[in-house]
């Protein structure tokens, strides 16, 4: 369907019956404002319209392939509104609040003032229309929101356009002082969300707690954004948050209610956009379940040179495996993921990229930004409660490798902040890499270990432990490295440094070859320090 072409209501029906989200998607633009001024005029209550009419849809969605005569759509979507409606009206209570709460409500907001003549104004209205006639009531909340011709009000209603008029004409009688006028002016400023028609979703397919689900290309919810998923023949409603973008109008998500059969569920079931972000952690266990199903490395594992030292020498990657990232928040794990976009766009094959984001300030902020996609690198970010507390060991159960990201390095601003300590990969194996690359990681790991360790004592330090420490400081700098993504920001082009390079480079910084270089002769290099010897071997150029 073209953008902006007009399309009569009935073809609209059999395209969305046929599957089409977007035919749908128009379908609600086109009745939305009809839907919402319907069940306002019912229920007079601005909030409880705005639930009835979602409801309304998401019924519809649901319901479509019963309608056997597409031509009827608006009044069938008439009656599914009139029973949403009828629904709430039974089902709505007295609120009663706490005491301990009270004082909350109270206290005072800013524009306080502002909100409650707002308030005011939106009350006399509603109280005014909710006087008039039902039949008057119905044409003049619909004719107030200005979304349709009296042509199309009286097409909704099922009714000659002369006898809207007269009940329109009978209304503004009533109304007087200028009453239909602020109604027009209130009832715009209260209506529907702005992205209400392309809230709902279609289930595409489901494999154990992943979904994927299609939504209009032009209003994918962003990542880590809730949905809702139901299935009433299945007597399935679930929760699941966005973890991925596969494509342009495809998302996968996770789900996130404790029980339930994801598998349960039947293609084209309704998902709906929240619009609010991801409030609940995966817990550890579902956090494996997810991995589990994520896992397809291939045996044995093909090596992926990503360019990036301290993945490369302590954390090596396959082709179809999965790495976690974990850590705080602003250590550099969403750049990270663009990098490793940036640096794998050749690759042969996919490598799953699973960032861990902490429920609260971390997971607004991962909404709040429009991160790439790739066919080599899947970026898939999990809502945890707290990403600082999941135990590296999960590299065990199903995470191929994991990279912690630390505080303290990103606070020195030795980026990439990966601590080399934590971190670990199953590929670091002389049978996978090589007895040189795992024996040089190794060494690396063991000097910072005893740097750490001296640190701790403190007191007098031998000559032994002063190049201990000088090694490790030299060494720790040498895993910093300029990125590509980065460069706009910190002036300084990206480098991409060969595996055999990075490991070449480190068993020079062993053997003592780097012992002569200041320790700022380290910092954001390729592959070896600015003036040093690649291997021990003079001459060779800087990379």
């Amino acid at each position: 369907m073209r953008k902006g072409e007009r399309v009569e209501p009935r073809e609209l029906v059999e395209r969305a019956q046929a599957g089409h989200v977007a035919a749908f998607t128009a379908l609600v633009e086109r009745f939305q404002e009809m839907g919402f001024g319907y069940a306002l005029a019912i229920l007079g209550d601005v909030h409880l319209a705005q639930d009835a009419t979602q409801e309304a849809f998401v019924a519809a969605f649901r319901n479509l392939g019963q309608l056997r005569h597409p031509d009827k759509f608006p009044r069938w979507l008439r009656g599914i509104v009139r029973r949403q409606c009828w629904h709430l009206l039974r089902q709505r209570r007295a609120v009663t609040v706490p005491l301990d709460e009270a004082a909350q409500l109270a206290a005072p907001a800013p524009d306080v003032a502002q909100q409650v003549a707002e308030r005011a104004e939106l009350e006399e209205v509603l109280a005014a229309i909710a006087a008039l006639p039902p039949a008057e009531r119905e044409v003049t909340v619909l004719f107030a929101l200005r979304a349709h011709s009296q042509r199309e009000v009286a097409a909704f209603l099922d009714l000659p356009v002369t006898t809207v008029n007269n009940r329109l004409h009978a209304a503004r009688r009533r109304l007087r002082g200028g009453l239909l006028t602020m109604a027009n002016d209130m009832l715009k400023q209260h209506g529907l969300p702005a992205d209400f028609a392309a809230r709902v979703g279609r289930l595409i397919r489901s494999r154990g707690p992943l979904i994927e689900a299609r939504f209009p290309p032009d209003h994918v919810p962003p990542i880590l954004t809730a949905l809702t998923i139901g299935d009433p023949a299945q007597h399935v409603a679930l929760t699941a948050d966005v973890a991925q973008r596969l494509a342009p109008d495809l998302i996968r998500g996770v789900v996130a209610t404790p029980a339930g059969a994801p598998g349960a569920l039947r293609a084209n079931a309704e998902v709906v956009n929240t619009g609010q972000p991801a409030a609940h952690g995966l817990d550890e266990a579902a956090l494996r379940e997810v991995v589990a199903h994520l896992s397809r490395a291939a045996e044995p594992p093909n090596v992926l040179e990503t360019g990036i030292k301290v993945i490369d020498l302590f954390c090596p990657l396959a082709i179809e495996s999965v790495v976690g990232l974990l850590g705080d928040m602003g250590t550099g794990k969403m750049v990270l993921i663009e990098e490793l976009i940036h640096n794998l766009a050749d690759a042969p094959a996919r490598l799953a990229a699973v960032t861990f984001v902490g429920v609260g300030p971390e997971v607004a902020l991962v909404r709040g930004v429009a991160y790439s996609t790739s066919a080599a690198v899947q970026a898939i970010y999990l809502p945890v409660e707290d990403a600082r507390t999941l135990p590296p060991s999960m590299a065990v159960a199903g995470l191929d490798a994991t990279l912690v990201f630390s505080r303290e390095l990103a606070a020195a601003r030795h980026y990439p902040a990966i601590d080399p300590l934590r971190s670990a990969s199953r590929f670091l194996d002389p049978a996978v890499v090589g007895e040189e690359h795992v024996a040089v990681a190794r060494g690396v790991r063991e000097l910072l270990e005893r740097a750490r360790a001296v640190e701790f004592q403190g007191g007098a330090r031998s000559d032994a432990e002063r190049q201990t420490l000088a090694r490790a400081a030299r060494a720790q700098r040498l895993l910093t490295q300029p990125l590509f993504v980065a460069a706009d920001y910190t002036g300084t082009p990206g480098q991409f440094v060969p595996m055999a390079d990075t490991v070449s480079a480190f068993a020079a910084l062993l053997r003592g070859d780097y012992d002569h270089l200041p320790e700022a002769a380290f910092l954001w290099r390729g592959a070896r320090p600015e003036g040093g010897e690649a291997a021990g071997r003079p001459g060779s150029e800087e990379l």
